[in-house]
């Protein structure tokens, strides 16, 4: 069953300054002359931005393709990786090992729902407003032993980049249990005050860890977090879980044919 696809290039220097070291592991064991080196990389200096466009646009391929997809009601994640330069395949292929969760709906869904709380935020500050992804707090000798923090940063990292909002962070909320116990920080309400004291006045907040608006989401975001921004003068805007959002249901319906 095929659960992911996979797009092979070259690869190329990202930046100008990437240009030498690219040339040097391209050509690194064979006998190639500097001068002959030289020449290539000027070649580079001659391209828009002195570098390859090749991973820029092996990466809009990328994007495309996983459209395609899913308008074709076959959404499969697709990856980009480079023979020679990175992301390397090694690279690209730990990241789909470890991105396993991160079925394109859900992400869609949940950008869905972060964009229609980030549009409650006035048109100029939106930009720079904190985005703060949430997710069940568990203890950490249990988030150590499975990818949990990993599958939850690569979701959240790839809906704000949907959003393509460049500030953003993960925090814990409902945590347990005993205090002497370590589970997984920083919590929601320290994260508030946190910006709350560098001067921001709204944070968004997406339940990304949670499918449904349950009473621990309801309580421990919509009061026990409004309330600690209201007490530091923070504007709370809260985004809402997948809940049934149509992709969400698509997203069901596919792992149910794929079954």
């Amino acid at each position: 069953m095929i659960d992911s696809v996979l797009l092979i290039a070259f690869g190329g220097p990202a930046t100008r300054e990437e240009v030498r070291p690219f040339l040097d592991n391209v050509t690194r064991g064979r006998r190639i002359p500097r001068e002959r080196i030289e020449e290539v990389a000027h070649h580079y200096e001659q391209m828009p931005g002195g570098r390859s466009p090749l991973r820029e646009l092996t990466e809009r391929q990328a994007a495309a393709l996983g459209a395609a997809l899913a308008h074709a009601g076959r959404p499969l994640p697709v990856y980009a990786g480079m023979r020679q330069w990175h992301p390397y395949l090694a690279e690209t292929l730990a990241a789909m090992a470890t991105g396993g969760s991160d079925h394109p709906l859900f992400i869609e869904a949940v950008t869905d729902r972060a964009a229609a709380a980030l549009a409650e935020v006035a048109p100029d500050r939106r930009a720079w407003t904190p985005l703060v992804f949430t997710a069940h707090s568990v203890p950490v000798p249990m988030a150590e032993a499975s990818p949990y923090v990993a599958e939850l940063s690569a979701a959240a990292e790839r809906v704000a980049g949907r959003l393509r909002h460049t500030r953003w962070s993960l925090a814990y909320q409902s945590r347990s249990g005993s205090p002497r116990e370590p589970w997984l920080e920083p919590d929601i309400g320290e994260v508030i005050r946190s910006f709350a004291s560098d001067g921001e006045r709204d944070v968004v907040v997406v339940p990304v860890g949670f499918v449904c608006d349950h009473v621990e989401v309801l309580y421990d975001l919509d009061v026990e977090a409004r309330a600690a921004a209201e007490a530091c003068g923070v504007r709370l805007h809260r985004a809402q879980a997948v809940n049934d959002h149509p992709k969400f249901i698509g997203l069901l319906a596919d792992l149910v044919r794929r079954a």
